[in-house]
């Protein structure tokens, strides 16, 4: 390589790297709120969520020139941070054990409720049926409460979830038919 070739090969490399950047933010224009909204719901915690999301975001940065098929993009980007997730759930577990090996005695602060005396009795009444189908989606197996997530609240069909879990997709409508089920077993109960 001589010294005149220098400067074509970083006219290459800044021409890539603009390439990449401009797919990264026509990636994250598109899907930033779909991304977020979904680790939100997995989560059910704002900061957990934003966390996630950020993890997220970079491995689809480091990682978007593993990604050729613009058809293939939404379940490539559900499918990344769904394993973010699910590597930070088994984090999580990992280090609950550990704490509760080594300390018996702590206590889940989670549960604190927020002052809401100001709100509204709709929205109070919303919010209740909110938080009372958000505790019965949780407490559908994982497999089924993703399928349900995805197909019946992001509106996923059952094709992109089956690629996005690498599962079948009778697989994905029998766990979505089977979470179905036994929310609305939940929901009779209820009553």
């Amino acid at each position: 390589m001589s010294v005149a070739d220098i400067p074509s090969e970083l006219v290459l490399i800044n021409a890539e790297k603009r390439m990449v950047e401009n797919s990264f933010d026509q990636i994250y224009q598109k899907f930033r709120d779909t991304v977020f909204n979904y680790l939100l719901y997995l989560t059910d915690d704002h900061n957990r969520a934003s966390d996630l999301y950020q993890d997220t975001m970079m491995k689809i940065f480091k990682k978007i020139n593993d990604q050729n098929d613009p058809q293939k993009q939404k379940a490539w980007v559900y499918t990344i941070a769904r394993n973010t997730y699910l590597d930070d759930q088994r984090k999580r577990k990992r280090w609950q054990r550990l704490q509760v090996r080594h300390n018996p005695d702590i206590e889940d602060l989670s549960d604190i409720s927020d002052d809401t005396a100001e709100i509204p009795d709709r929205i109070m009444e919303e919010r209740d049926l909110n938080d009372q189908l958000k505790q019965i989606v949780k407490k559908l197996p994982s497999d089924q409460r993703e399928v349900i997530v995805m197909h019946y609240i992001w509106e996923l069909p059952f094709r992109e979830i089956a690629e996005i879990m690498n599962i079948s997709i009778n697989t994905v409508a029998a766990r979505a038919r089977y979470g179905l089920q036994k929310m609305r077993i939940a929901v009779g109960e209820q009553k």
